[in-house]
């Protein structure tokens, strides 16, 4: 079955690999986001080089779905997840997903240039955070998501995280070792006191991301 831009969830669904792989060829990526795809009006393909982070990826959209209130947090509907052998980098794996129209918080923060306008911008997302944090505790002690390969990169470590935090002074303890070795002095010394503490992980993010 040939599939098109107007072609339907349903059709996406359940067409055989080798016909979303041959008009994935025809469909450029999303600028500034090589694995990204859009499809249809209504799809994206998300190519990852690990049939592992597909899997994942899907299951835990899947949870979220289910778990959150989609008026606080919104995710994108999971389609279907599949591998494909490639010649040369090996097993690829692809998700498909629901398309959200909307702009990135880059886009946002730079079209307002307003201070005040980034600090709701980034209350708002630790909102959402803390929404999904209340209704998954109890699934993972660790950070990072509940299915899938632990979290890395800043602000947790280039090789991953090594630590389970039972606390938010543990949390605290571990963040604050990585700011020490990020910036390569010892910066002023974060406080956590409450479990409130996604805002700033979420304004360290913005500081690293737009700074």
């Amino acid at each position: 079955m040939a599939l098109h831009w107007h072609s339907t969830i349903d059709e996406f669904k359940h067409a055989q690999v080798d016909d979303i792989l041959a008009y994935l060829d025809t469909v450029p990526p999303r600028p500034r986001c090589f694995e990204l795809h859009r499809v249809s009006q209504f799809l994206v393909l998300k190519k990852r080089m690990n049939l592992n982070q597909s899997e994942s990826e899907y299951r835990n959209l899947e949870l979220v779905l289910h778990l959150c209130d989609p008026a606080i947090l919104r995710v994108p509907q999971p389609v279907r997840w599949f591998s494909h052998r490639d010649s040369e980098s090996g097993v690829d794996g692809y998700l498909l997903m629901e398309y959200l129209p909307g702009s990135t918080a880059e886009q946002l923060i730079l079209a307002r240039n307003d201070p005040e306008f980034t600090s709701t911008l980034v209350d708002k997302i630790a909102d959402a955070v803390c929404h999904l944090h209340t209704r998954s505790s109890g699934l993972t002690c660790r950070p990072g998501v509940p299915f899938g390969d632990s979290t890395y990169g800043f602000p947790w470590g280039d090789y991953g995280i090594q630590h389970v935090f039972t606390s938010v002074q543990d949390f605290g303890t571990c963040l604050n070792r990585r700011l020490r070795g990020y910036w390569g002095t010892k910066p002023k010394k974060a406080n956590f006191t409450s479990t409130r503490l996604t805002s700033y992980v979420t304004t360290i993010w913005r500081f690293e991301t737009f700074s």
